[in-house]
């Protein structure tokens, strides 16, 4: 197999792991190894997100795939995701953002209810086949009382986890950002990490998989809390070698996986937010645990009838740059 690659700061990290026997186990699940690299992610004070200095112009619009910024929306109406609605605690434009709960039930858990499913897959305009590039960019404000939090794990959880039906397997990763195919079910994730009922994680990661490969790159930084931030992916559609996925946080280029990131002949043709959750997630329903918001969606490509994004990083490789607004894109 092709080994993973990063950037030059990257440092080697070997990650075991057995073959996992359910779509949920297999998508946290390594075969390979890894990539690690430790970067200092600074935040800004407040809400408002300060686009860096990247010169004169930021980037020459393009005609993106999906571009939100929800300006146009109505405060309290239902939104794109699943278990989200608009409103205006938290803004990157327009006054006003996506607020997604990802435990929006009656009963609070630990309890068979549960946030095992929240955000969900849209479908893409136009699938991006073989040999063709995707990226993803959203904006996140995440706040402290966040909890990445899974309940299942311990003896006593694996026994609550089964009387719910639900998965005892207590991943530690969680399905973030997602492209999902037109054959099969070999996805392909960004995702944090998540500590088991806490707030804080000692060893917080960001990971990129394709479950074609299944072989992880694995990034040791943290997201950040109380500010908005922008998360992205690219992917290089590609059943060989050639395939890669790509992640930044901020601006800042984090590394790439490289090898097979579908399988024979298929496309992606959904993206999203959230997947679904390995192991529920804990909160003690205190506020703000199950919380959080995001805005500035884009998702771009070089398939035929759009463009790519035309910023480029400081490593030379093309992304979608933090101060480029939805609505300074093209139709």
């Amino acid at each position: 197999m092709t080994k993973p690659q990063c950037s030059l700061l990257c440092l080697a990290l070997a990650v075991a792991c057995g073959s996992p026997s359910q779509e949920e186990e297999l998508d946290g699940g390594t075969d390979g190894g890894s990539r690690v690299e430790d970067l200092s992610v600074g935040a800004d004070a407040g809400d408002a997100f300060v686009a860096p200095d990247l010169g004169a112009e930021c980037a020459a619009p393009f005609r993106p795939m999906r571009a939100y910024d929800f300006g146009a929306a109505s405060l309290g109406e239902d939104s794109i995701f699943a278990r989200s609605i608009v409103d205006g605690t938290h803004s990157v434009s327009h006054g006003q953002a996506i607020h997604v709960r990802v435990n929006p039930g009656e009963e609070l858990l630990p309890a068979c209810s549960g946030g095992h499913f929240f955000g969900g897959r849209r479908d893409l305009p136009a699938p991006v086949p073989q040999g063709r590039t995707v990226w993803f960019r959203m904006y996140h404000y995440i706040p402290s009382t966040f909890s990445f939090g899974y309940k299942y794990g311990g003896s006593s959880d694996r026994d609550e986890a089964s009387a719910c039906g639900r998965s005892a397997d207590g991943n530690l990763w969680l399905k973030w950002l997602v492209f999902a195919p037109d054959i099969g079910t070999a996805r392909v994730y960004l995702m944090p990490t998540a500590a088991r009922r806490a707030l804080v994680n000692d060893n917080p990661r960001i990971r990129i998989i394709s479950e074609a490969l299944h072989r992880p790159g694995d990034f040791g930084v943290d997201l950040p809390r109380d500010r908005w931030f922008s998360l992205q992916m690219a992917v290089h559609v590609s059943s060989g070698d050639d395939g890669f996925i790509r992640a930044w946080l901020d601006d800042e280029y984090l590394g790439e996986v490289v090898g097979p990131t579908t399988v024979e002949g298929a496309s992606l043709v959904e993206w999203g937010l959230g997947d679904y959750w390995n192991g529920v997630p804990w909160t003690d329903g205190e506020p703000g645990r199950s919380e959080l918001w995001v805005d500035e969606i884009v998702v771009a490509s070089d398939a035929d009838g759009y463009e790519p994004p035309t910023g480029v990083d400081a490593e030379g490789h093309p992304f979608i740059p933090s101060c480029v607004r939805a609505a300074d894109l093209r139709d």
